[in-house]
Order: C-alpha cells, then sequence, then structure tokens
C-alpha cells in the first residue's frame, strides 16, 4: 500500500483525482492517512449493512460491491446513499447489468468494457439531447422565418428578440449534445 501511495504522491497527480481501492482495509487506512480518496471493494458476501457500516466506520469515501450483491441489490445501493456514500459496483461486464445497476441507483460501474459502461450510462441521455436539440432548431427556424417575414418595424423588433433568445438556447443545446454524446462515445 505505501509503494502505491508513494507513486501517486510522486507523480503530482491532485489526490482529490485518485481512487484507491482494496479490498484489505489496512492498504486502505495507508492511502487514507495520505490524503487520497479510498474505496472499500465489498466481496458479494459482503455486499451487506456490515459492509457499509464498515465503510463508513473506517471513513472510505465509497463503497464498492460485488455485483450482483448478497442479497436485494436496490436495498444495499439505498443503505449505502443514507450513509452517505456512493456505490460503484465491479465488475459489470453486460449492457443489461450495467443499465441495471445504474437504474438502481448506482453512481458508477467498474467493467472491463469502458466503453460499454459509457454507451450505457450516456447512451440514453445523447438521444435526449439530441431530440432537444431538434426541438429548438424547429423553434428557432420558425421564429427566425417570421421575423423575415414581418413587415410592421415595432412587431419585427420583437421577433428579432425571440428569434436571437431560440438561437442562445439553441447554441446551449448543440454543445450538451456535444459533451454527451461524447461521454457515450457517439
Amino acid at each position: 500500500a505505501q509503494a502505491v501511495v508513494n507513486t501517486v504522491t510522486a507523480s503530482g497527480i491532485d489526490k482529490q483525482t485518485v481512487l484507491i481501492q482494496s479490498f484489505w482495509p489496512p492498504n486502505l487506512d495507508v492511502a487514507k492517512a495520505a490524503g487520497l480518496q479510498t474505496t472499500l471493494l465489498l466481496l458479494q458476501q459482503g455486499s451487506t449493512k456490515q459492509g457499509i457500516d464498515l465503510a463508513k466506520m473506517n471513513g472510505y469515501n465509497v463503497v464498492s460491491p460485488g455485483w450482483p450483491t448478497a442479497g436485494d441489490p436496490k436495498e444495499f445501493i439505498d443503505a449505502a446513499h443514507a450513509a452517505g456514500l456512493p456505490v460503484i459496483p465491479y465488475t459489470i461486464d453486460t449492457e443489461g447489468e450495467i443499465a441495471r445497476a445504474f437504474s438502481l441507483g448506482a453512481d458508477g460501474v467498474i467493467t472491463n468494457d469502458p466503453k460499454l459502461g459509457l454507451r450505457v450510462r450516456y447512451g440514453a441521455l445523447c438521444d435526449q439531447a439530441l431530440g432537444r436539440e431538434q426541438r429548438l432548431t424547429k423553434t428557432y427556424r420558425k421564429r427566425l422565418a417570421a421575423y423575415k417575414r414581418e413587415r410592421n418595424a415595432s412587431r419585427k423588433r420583437k421577433l428579432r428578440k425571440s428569434a436571437l433568445s431560440a438561437r442562445r438556447a439553441l447554441n446551449r443545446a448543440k454543445k450538451n449534445r456535444k459533451a454527451t454524446c461524447a461521454k457515450a462515445g457517439s
């Protein structure tokens, strides 16, 4: 454990961006004492309220249960969240189980296929962002066309403001869609 802490410290990486994981609490205690974020990995049979209590009592930042958990995964996730601990289960390598973990409230997943994990996590959000962008594009085009057709100067000023507002909303939606879809690998 000390070798890992020394390597991270020597690397100059911000300690708050590193999450040290271990099944063995003494390893986590060394990392925690050095100011690093820590995750208690729990075997499936340890994915219980007692595992959550151990993580909380020792000041670990995250619990990572084996998936599926020993009992009802929703109850485990809810109990961990009630204790103030994020839940990042391991090792989930199928689309269905990754989606299930997120739908039950997991904060993240550990997988051997990061692209799959990102696609499952952000794919639906990417689709939603794309739909919003398409709706805002239609709104902007309608407002712009109305502005161009209008001859009354007073009404034209109001339509110009409306079109500009729609364009700003569309630009924000495009930026959001690009960022969200990039996370999904789309």
